[in-house]
């Protein structure tokens, strides 16, 4: 019985403690939180710029051929090291990452350019835009999905790697 009243007594001890604490908590209001501050700001930015964004990495890899589809869909999304990927093309590793190095180049300046041609950015705003896609965890474009959602430009004429293993997913980039 001692043992029971006891824990009753140390269990009502620390509710009350915690009652003031809470209560002091709530007097306390002119303390700003800064991190409300930047996530307020990070959802503002990124309801700004989104579908900015989106329109223009979809510009962006409508240009892509299908080949240069298949590297990035293997590359970032099946995680296939470099090496594995020259394999499957039939070219050496070296020419995988410079192709893939140019590739990025070109992407970026597409984005950069339609977001200042057809939505009127300053660079400010785009440079902006840019760090957004990287940096903000409020602004969620999945690169993978927008590519292989956009229709492509290209011709049927183009080359396209012969079939792989399942393991590459090829089906998705045709």
């Amino acid at each position: 019985m001692a043992t029971w009243l006891r824990v009753i007594v140390v269990n009502r001890a620390i509710n009350h403690s915690n009652e003031r604490r809470v209560a002091s908590d709530e007097i306390v209001t002119d303390i700003p939180d800064s991190r409300a501050i930047v996530n307020i700001e990070s959802a503002l930015r990124a309801g700004r710029y989104a579908k900015a964004l989106t329109e223009s990495l979809a510009q962006a890899f409508q240009t892509l051929t299908a080949r240069e589809r298949l590297m990035l869909l293997w590359r970032y999304e099946d995680n296939l090291q470099l090496g594995e990927i020259a394999k499957l093309l039939g070219i050496h590793q070296s020419n995988v990452t410079r192709q893939l190095l140019r590739l990025q180049a070109r992407l970026r300046e597409t984005v950069i350019q339609a977001l200042a041609s057809q939505h009127h950015l300053v660079s400010s705003a785009i440079q902006e835009c840019l760090s957004d896609i990287t940096e903000n965890p409020h602004l969620s474009i999945s690169l993978s999905d927008l590519m292989k959602d956009t229709p492509k430009l290209v011709s049927a004429t183009q080359a396209v790697p012969s079939p792989k293993p399942a393991c590459c997913r090829i089906a998705r980039a045709r």
